[in-house]
């Protein structure tokens, strides 16, 4: 049998617990009975697997004054090693089934299909995967909106592009190109091109030091509307040992952000994040500071 419990405290007003009680019954039996709380939120779940796997899990949640009440319910099946069944059926009658074929057309492709209720609709995907290229499809139904990525790599070098195309508006499909380049283990350099050249970004990110990363980024719009959007930012991070780390980043439009954190008696992390606009005249007034607390303790028995 197990117990852990893990606390998490940002500030008074978001704070996450979480407690479970691990029973494990034989080989092919387990039973989890845990509650996490968020807030009003108070859950539990109940996890057995045997060839089945079944998990339900129930909230109480307050809104307004008002207590409501949750509750979702997923199911796995493995028929056999090429076909297994995923379900979810929520308090409000929402129902999703995912049917999941492995190896039917080749042993590196996965295929399925999954339907819902809200909305009613169903989406045939399907993925191949080797060591040089990975391809990724969908098609909704009856909407018949396509979604397609493909990205291949050799060596240092990487390329990919993904988009979707909506039958009832041709005139503005949606297409993304990145290239990703590594010519050292220090180094690496990406590309993007967004919508046929309407929007680009690029970034380099280096590695100074096995301690010391540092990493720059770009976005800039062609078109004159969009030109406010353009943005740059500079960042850095530093492992300094295998406890503490330190994490910074400048952007254009002058916000400043800074991260410090470390593990205190090797079961607690303490941080300190920082953040504030250096071209606001009010940036004292803006000056934000979240302090946190992680603990992860576990008995075993």
């Amino acid at each position: 049998m197990k117990f852990r419990f893990n606390r998490f405290h940002k500030n008074k007003d978001n704070q996450l617990n979480n407690a479970q009680f691990y029973h494990k019954l034989n080989s092919e039996t387990r039973n989890l009975f845990s509650g996490f709380h968020k807030k009003n939120t108070f859950s539990i779940e109940t996890k057995t697997e045997n060839g089945l796997t079944l998990n339900s899990t129930n909230s109480l949640t307050k809104e307004n004054s008002e207590w409501k009440l949750g509750s979702k319910l997923l199911a796995r099946y493995n028929y056999n090693d090429l076909v297994s069944f995923n379900g979810v059926l929520t308090a409000t009658n929402q129902l999703m089934v995912n049917i999941v074929t492995k190896g039917l057309v080749h042993q590196n492709n996965r295929s399925g299909i999954i339907v819902k209720n809200k909305p009613n609709q169903a989406v045939c995907w399907s993925t191949y995967k080797n060591n040089f290229l990975t391809l990724a499809g969908t098609c909704i139904f009856p909407t018949l909106n396509l979604n397609f990525s493909t990205t291949t790599k050799y060596k240092n070098f990487s390329f990919g592009v993904n988009g979707n195309v909506n039958p009832n508006n041709f005139k503005n499909p949606n297409f993304n190109t990145t290239f990703r380049y590594l010519p050292n283990k220090n180094l690496i350099l990406s590309l993007g091109v967004n919508n046929f050249g309407k929007k680009f970004n690029g970034s380099i990110y280096s590695i100074l030091h096995p301690k010391l990363h540092l990493g720059l980024h770009t976005v800039n719009y062609f078109l004159k509307e969009s030109t406010k959007n353009d943005n740059f930012s500079f960042g850095f991070r530093s492992q300094l040992n295998n406890k503490t780390e330190i994490k910074g980043m400048i952007e254009k439009a002058g916000n400043l952000s800074l991260f410090f954190g470390t593990d205190f008696l090797k079961k607690t992390n303490v941080s300190l994040t920082t953040s504030c606009n250096l071209k606001s005249k009010k940036r004292l007034n803006e000056f934000k500071m979240f302090l946190g607390v992680k603990t992860n303790l576990a008995l075993k028995y």
